[in-house]
């Protein structure tokens, strides 16, 4: 399992999961969301899931939504710890998203950047926010590179 890259094991998560369309929730503290729920701008529009999976399992949390856009987002983080993250680079954190064309954006070390802020981690939940810029990494559907914005989670595991 180890041999797979960050943002391979995102876009996997993400296929199994159940799709839930939605718009702005109004929310802008990540405790606030429903638990289950990963909300963002992606482009400049609007996308949210209330039907989300995370995982924990080897020191490493994956989480992933399918939403509106039908594309479906990944976090994956080396730590569950309330602190600020950088995405990308190092491998440690990551984010991806992924259309229904089999088009894959990640942030991860094969490129991309940014940031996700654990806020509260406690009982097996975790909430926190986010923000990164995607790179393609596999298929043909364009951009070339996506911006992921205002992006807040609240997850059980």
């Amino acid at each position: 399992m180890r041999n797979c890259r960050n943002g391979t094991w995102l876009w996997l998560a993400g296929l199994v999961l159940a799709a839930s369309c939605g718009s702005g929730d109004g929310v802008t503290d990540p405790d606030e969301l429903e638990v289950g729920s990963i909300v963002a701008t992606i482009d400049g529009t609007p996308w949210s899931t209330t039907v989300a999976t995370a995982i924990y399992a080897n020191g490493r949390l994956v989480a992933a939504g399918t939403g509106s856009q039908d594309l479906t987002l990944g976090l994956g983080v080396s730590a569950v710890a309330p602190g600020a993250y950088a995405v990308g680079g190092n491998g440690s954190v990551s984010g991806s998203l992924a259309n229904q064309s089999s088009t894959v954006w990640e942030a991860s070390v094969t490129g991309g950047s940014g940031t996700l802020t654990i806020t509260r981690s406690e009982a097996n939940e975790v909430s926190g926010t986010f923000s990164f810029t995607v790179v393609r990494t596999l298929g043909s559907s364009l951009p070339q590179s996506r911006s992921v914005t205002s992006g807040r989670f609240r997850l059980r595991y």
